[in-house]
């Protein structure tokens, strides 16, 4: 895995607790996405970490991988 598309608009995040205030960037559908590693927060939900070091969903109705 090298990267993630965005299959529909997703946020950037600070931190792998994903609320409004930790919020950085909007990612437009169709943009790609150079991804470093995965992360899980502390309710247990994945999250692709960027290589920006901010966050996104890994919920597959959002991002999928090329």
């Amino acid at each position: 895995m090298n990267g993630i598309q965005a299959k529909k608009t997703v946020y950037q995040y600070t931190s792998t607790n994903f609320t409004k205030s930790k919020r950085t960037s909007k990612v437009k559908t169709g943009t790609k996405l150079a991804v470093t590693g995965v992360a899980k927060n502390s309710k247990g939900a994945y999250r692709f970490q960027l290589s920006n070091g901010n966050y996104v969903t890994a919920n597959q109705a959002y991002v999928s991988t090329y």
